[in-house]
């Protein structure tokens, strides 16, 4: 049978002729796709298994194209012309311009700058780098202006034709084919769904814009892919549109709808407060999943996105739209240089916002079940009508509280067994690493599971503890001993375990070897994934650790993980 796998090409190697469609030769490296590394970690085990994707690697030389492109379906058609848009963006823009450029049509982010992503990020314009609500409204509402303007022309048409409708079906064409050309990611096809039911809404008279459309959109959705509910994309996608709705309908905004009678100023402020109310109550409501999913958050998303919105809805994405048509005749040139400059200032917002003091700021991690209490306060808020809504505060009150007071774990341990980071009694150097590596991706992961961002990782994981290959180690005020293994265990006496509270190793520990509380090598990892321990919290009466799945996790890609050797049942011992 065929086996489907992912492999990245190094920019080393040439790419021309690497089109949707081809065959190629080449040798790759194949591993398995990889799982969490520790817990409430990025689990690409999972999505891939969801995605049918049986191994991922790199190629090891430059790839042999047998047979050129052949675009025998729809779904080579679509991707055929996802990668031709976005080469030809980029090559009209440049490699900066173009990658931002090339994000608003086809979702391709994979050619912006890591440092312009992480301004992006700190700045709370991310959402701006993935077709969303705003993209597939602006290219809706251009479509229907335009079609509505280009019919009316015509008096005959008018007076026996339904315009609207025809528009309308117009636009949502436009969109669907916008859609697939985009990717038909998960914010992109609930941004088509909900205007799909907005337009069908105005061609049959009714109210379109409301919570029902977006529960009819997150259904339809979790039918064909149930499996987007755990995706933080479907989550922050839903909870935003969703609380834009709800705050539009909430009575205390009835004071920014009517503003027909105002002068110029007045109407101005409104607008202006709309949009801060607006930034501020998404960023508050989606704070809990991107702090669960990524463990970090920050204050200025509202007022970067007061600018950032509308240079983007206004001039970047219909000058883009324009020069893609106008390159057809051959005169794209001026709104090429319009939309080259309007992603520069775009870029210039979000690198300003990002130096602020608390652009961006870390948290450890927080529970599920912390994420899933506050999420049901911001629900209890939304959906009742009447004063029982102000019941929803006391879970967000009490969510923030215990964020605040979420401490931070005593060690982490990767799945892999050869990333170990403790906390320290030195408060210069909180946390430290052993045998710490350069790039490392668990080294990261653990870092930004603690709450730490890559500029302080460098600066506080940056010496290595441990040069052998036996490393014995205090935790906590000397209450508990960790003895940590690099590579294989040759030479471990039974003494050796038994006068360690852990004994931790990347290979299998022989029988023999039983510490005071736990015995941690390859066997119990490969079943647990990453570990965290915490020896005491305000919330904790005793020492807990956290794994990254259950004992008895029956999850297909967690059951194909199973190393061979291994006894079934861990004991206290492992």
């Amino acid at each position: 049978s065929l086996m489907r796998v992912r492999i990245s090409v190094n920019d080393r190697f040439d790419f021309s002729g690497l089109e949707a469609g081809a065959k190629i030769a080449v040798r790759v490296k194949l591993t398995a796709p990889m799982p969490a590394q520790i817990p409430a970690g990025y689990d690409y085990a999972e999505i891939a298994w969801f995605q049918r994707i049986s191994a991922t690697g790199h190629a090891l030389d430059q790839p042999v194209i047998l047979e050129k492109p052949v675009l025998s379906g729809f779904s080579l058609i679509m991707a055929s012309i996802h990668q031709r848009l976005t080469r030809h963006i980029i090559e009209k823009l440049g490699a900066r311009s173009g990658g931002v450029a090339a994000a608003f049509v086809t979702n391709d982010i994979g050619s912006i700058s890591e440092s312009d992503k992480v301004a992006m990020r700190k700045a709370g314009l991310t959402h701006l780098l993935s077709v969303g609500g705003m993209h597939i409204g602006v290219v809706i509402a251009a479509v229907m202006f335009i079609t509505i303007r280009l019919l009316a022309l015509s008096p005959y048409l008018v007076l026996h034709f339904p315009l609207r409708m025809i528009a309308a079906c117009n636009a949502a064409l436009v969109g669907m084919l916008y859609t697939f050309v985009a990717g038909c990611e998960i914010p992109t096809v609930r941004s088509m769904l909900t205007a799909f039911f907005i337009l069908f809404g105005m061609m049959i008279g009714r109210r379109a814009v409301s919570l029902r459309l977006v529960a009819a959109a997150a259904m339809l959705i979790l039918l064909i892919q149930p499996e987007n509910i755990l995706s933080p994309s479907f989550q922050l996608s839903f909870a935003a549109v969703g609380t834009v709705i709800a705050l539009a309908e909430a009575p205390i905004m009835s004071i920014f709808g009517d503003r027909r009678e105002a002068g110029w100023l007045k109407k101005t402020a409104l607008i202006i407060a709309e949009i801060i109310i607006g930034g501020v109550m998404v960023e508050a409501v989606v704070s809990p999943i991107t702090l669960y999913h990524f463990h970090q958050s920050g204050f200025y998303g509202a007022l970067a996105n007061i600018l950032a919105i509308p240079l983007t809805t206004f001039v970047t994405i219909p000058a883009e739209g324009l020069a893609l048509l106008t390159d057809l005749i051959g005169c794209s040139a001026p709104f090429w240089w319009v939309t080259d400059q309007s992603i520069r200032l775009l870029l210039a917002i979000a690198h300003y916002v990002a130096s602020l003091p608390m652009a961006g700021f870390m948290l450890p991690m927080i529970g599920a079940w912390l994420c899933l209490f506050m999420m049901a306060g911001w629900l209890w808020l939304g959906l009742w009508k009447t004063s029982w809504r102000l019941w929803g505060v006391v879970p967000l009150v009490l969510g923030v509280l215990m964020i605040i007071l979420n401490p931070r774990p005593d060690w982490v341990i990767s799945r892999d067994g050869k990333t170990i980071a403790f906390k320290t009694d030195n408060p210069k150097q909180p946390y430290q690493f052993i045998w710490p590596e350069k790039d490392s991706y668990s080294q990261d992961q653990i870092a930004n599971l603690i709450g730490f961002d890559q500029e302080e990782e460098k600066r506080l994981f940056g010496t290595n503890l441990c040069q052998k290959g036996f490393c014995e180690i205090a935790l906590a005020q000397q209450h508990y001993n960790l003895l940590a293994i690099k590579g294989k265990a040759a030479g471990l006496s039974p003494e050796e375990c038994s006068q360690n509270d852990w004994v931790v190793s990347s290979a299998r520990l022989p029988v023999s070897c039983h510490p005071k509380r736990l015995k941690i090598d390859r066997c119990l990892l490969e079943k647990r994934g990453g570990l965290v321990f915490y020896r005491k919290s305000p919330f904790l009466r005793r020492p807990v650790m956290i794994a990254s799945y259950s004992a008895n996790d029956q999850h297909p890609w967690i059951r194909s993980m199973e190393t061979r050797g291994c006894t079934k049942n861990l004991n206290r011992n492992g």
